[in-house]
């Protein structure tokens, strides 16, 4: 008990505070408790055979189904308005998210629509501040509406089924309590997002607030802006960016005149927002300024302008951008980055790669076409389009998704078998290729919830389980209300730190030992620990789509506490006051 106890702290103060991936730190635990005897073989592997890990693992070929066959494209198109307010886009915008994303995966959902959101708060001079983090709180709160809506849910779902005699969780069970709490905090954001969110502009109202880029250009041989002063050149005012420097040879100019001339090898330094400055990168005798794109000019008609998060799975977090050979291994060259949304000054090759972190890169189309499907990064973004097109196949990909509900809503077939089924049928009627389906399983996700199942596994056969539940529900009480409080809030403390997987995977033991020790249903102690596992609003780190909007929105790790502490009472209070009330 105390060697799976001393593993565990050392595997969370490792998650919490280095920057070793997940899935390696989680996988390291497993395998010491695995040499240590605390696990046998068949307990070592039982989480890579758990149906919950596996839906989740082809749920992600479902999803995939869904965006490259262009049917997630008709939820989105069909949010946003054409009104210049805020407030109005949140409301038609925040209800059908929800609603979507109880039926696919928040990640690619929220991929969708932020590069939508940040031309729409351009477009009507709005601050992308005010909407990104209620779009991906929006996208977890309709999770826990179905079965389907988050991994964490099937997880909880394949546990009760590999570990108890009780039923599997119903598909629109969660929905109960789901519904009604969802509908709750989308009343919150709109009535109070506007006073507890941050207001940090847009391009059109200050470049210089906006989550803005640094680009360096060089005047090359036969330019023809050589000999026109800045103004004459077109250099001076453009729309959402700024010339910040002019640096010639040595000579650093920081507040260039509009008079000053042009000369051959000049270095312009643009402040602003990339869409700004698109059409200067297709001028003439003007490219970038970095070395590295020596071998691209040639393919120069081909050439991609991306944007992407960095994802705190990708590999080369922790090592500079130089150190970790990102343009070999990318075969993309980082033009500009920003972190928390500000611009990064000094040399891009010296900056330290960290999640959550936006790099605007010029590539070919192929990093597209390998990178758009999760993994390396959060979000994958072409800078000259919002979606990508709907295609013949999304109607066939959206009668899947319906028929795989139905059978599972009916009873016909469970979630594992149903999910099976519409991957399967994706295949056959072209929704999905194999290439694509094999991208967008994350084998990190499925490493690390496999290993943390492990590592739950150990907890509970070492005893810790009981003695943790013993002494952790003595602080609560022994009424059935007070256990929930207290797998509620300690479900809570876990998601501030670690993802919502690994915080409902290791707590299930827990409830299962409070269960059988306090000799109460466990059924509705496992779905306050399923609500409480998709809490994830108090920090970027829990949820993915809170670290994809972090960037766009221009957040800080204040403002998620600011206004996602708020929203965590009241998901707490409709939780905790419905549950007991659905299991009466």
């Amino acid at each position: 008990m105390f060697l799976t106890a001393g593993t565990l702290l050392v595997v969370i103060a490792l998650l919490v505070m280095t920057r070793i991936s997940t899935e390696l730190v989680l996988s390291g635990g497993l395998v010491l408790l695995f040499l240590t005897d605390v696990l046998t073989v068949e307990g070592a592997l039982m989480g890579f055979s758990n149906p919950g890990l596996l839906c989740v693992a082809i749920f992600y070929v479902v999803s995939a189904g869904l965006v490259q066959s262009g049917a997630s494209t008709y939820w989105g198109m069909a949010l946003l308005g054409e009104k210049p307010s805020h407030l109005r886009a949140l409301m038609r915008v925040l209800p059908g998210v929800s609603t979507a994303s109880a039926f696919m995966n928040n990640t690619p959902l929220v991929s969708m629509l932020v590069p939508a959101m940040e031309r729409w708060c351009e477009r009507f001079n709005v601050s992308p501040s005010k909407v990104m983090m209620p779009l991906s709180f929006a996208a977890i709160l309709g999770g826990s509406c179905s079965l389907i809506g988050t991994s964490t849910n099937l997880l909880v779902d394949g546990m009760i089924r590999q570990q108890t005699d009780l039923a599997p969780l119903g598909f629109f069970e969660l929905a109960w309590v789901g519904v009604p709490v969802a509908v709750l905090g989308i009343i919150f954001m709109l009535v109070l997002g506007s006073r507890l969110l941050p207001d940090r502009g847009s391009a059109l109202k200050d470049a210089s607030q906006e989550r803005a880029y640094s680009l360096e250009m060089v005047i090359e041989a036969g330019s023809p802006v050589i000999g026109k002063s800045i103004g004459d050149a077109g250099l001076r005012h453009l729309p959402g960016a700024f010339l910040a420097e002019l640096q010639r040879g040595e000579t650093l100019f920081p507040a260039v005149s509009p008079e000053e001339i042009l000369k051959e090898g000049d270095v312009l330094i643009l402040v602003g927002d990339v869409s700004s400055v698109l059409p200067l990168m297709r001028r003439k005798g003007l490219n970038h300024s970095s070395a590295n794109l020596t071998d691209f000019k040639a393919s120069k008609p081909i050439r991609k302008m991306v944007e992407v998060i960095i994802s705190p799975s990708n590999p080369l977090i922790g090592s500079t951008i130089r150190e970790g050979r990102f343009r070999s291994r990318y075969g993309a060259v980082v033009l500009a980055a920003t972190r928390g949304g500000e611009r990064i000054p000094g040399k891009l090759g010296d900056l330290m790669i960290s999640p959550g972190d936006m790099f605007l890169m010029e590539t070919r189309p192929a990093f597209l076409e390998h990178h758009r499907e999760g993994g390396d990064f959060l979000m994958v973004h072409e800078k000259e389009s919002s979606f990508s097109s709907t295609g013949p196949k999304a109607k066939w990909a959206m009668c899947i998704l319906g028929l795989m509900i139905l059978l599972t809503v009916i009873g016909w077939l469970d979630i594992f078998k149903a999910s099976l089924l519409a991957a399967s049928l994706m295949f056959i009627c072209g929704c999905v290729t194999s290439a694509s389906a094999r991208r967008s399983i994350d084998l990190t996700v499925v490493i690390g919830i496999g290993s943390a199942l492990g590592i739950s596994e150990a907890v509970r056969v070492s005893g810790l389980a009981d003695a943790v539940a013993s002494n952790w529900m003595s602080l609560f009480g022994n009424t059935e209300w007070s256990l929930m409080l207290g797998i509620y809030l300690l479900t809570w403390i876990m998601t501030m730190f670690l993802t919502n997987n690994a915080s409902a995977v290791l707590v299930f033991p827990l409830v299962l030992s409070v269960a059988t020790e306090m000799q109460v249903d466990p059924r509705p102690l496992l779905v306050v620990l399923a609500l409480a596992s998709s809490a994830s609003f108090a920090t970027p780190i829990g949820y993915h789509t809170n670290l994809m909007v972090m960037g766009p929105g221009g957040y800080r790790f204040v403002d998620y506490l600011r206004f996602g502490l708020p929203l965590t009472f009241l998901h707490a209070i409709g939780t905790l006051a419905l549950v007991p009330l659905l299991y009466d």
